[in-house]
């Protein structure tokens, strides 16, 4: 399937977002951060070249990520933080990360790096009650394939 590039959420949006990370800011107190292991059984099923999606969500399935890291596959156990410099422009200027009373936070191994609905053979963990900006130990397991 034909995916748009200038979707507000698009690979090459995120891709810029990204890119563009805080390299000087300290870390935020409202940030979520944890650790993310993927499950022993799946653990040897990572394909080379593939990306870690990390999001924050209204819904642990579905619908467009209030914030989301894209990131080459890391060696796990990987610890993240996800916090403002991850929003998404297609929030423009008035999410605040800091405001958003609860979310999901979803771990996405893809194996085309196409952000959007999983493909066959992608991997994804998530939190399962929502959480706050603020915690710390959020942590995630990836269990599932599609």
């Amino acid at each position: 399937s034909e995916r748009a590039t200038d979707a507000p959420y698009s690979p090459q949006r995120i891709k810029a977002a990204t890119d563009e990370k805080r390299t000087t800011d300290p870390p935020s107190a409202a940030s979520v951060a944890g650790t993310i292991t993927v499950a022993p059984e799946l653990a040897g099923r990572i394909p080379a070249g593939a990306t870690l999606f990390i999001m924050a969500r209204e819904r642990p399935q579905g619908g467009p990520p209030y914030a989301v890291q894209r990131l080459p596959a890391p060696a796990f156990p990987f610890r993240y933080r996800i916090d403002q410099a991850d929003v998404l422009p297609m929030f423009g200027e008035g999410l605040q990360f800091a405001d958003i009373d609860e979310m999901y936070i979803v771990a996405r191994i893809d194996q085309d790096g196409h952000v959007g609905q999983p493909d066959p053979g992608d991997m994804e963990g998530a939190t399962k009650t929502p959480v706050k900006p603020g915690q710390k130990g959020v942590d995630i397991v990836i269990d599932k394939v599609y």
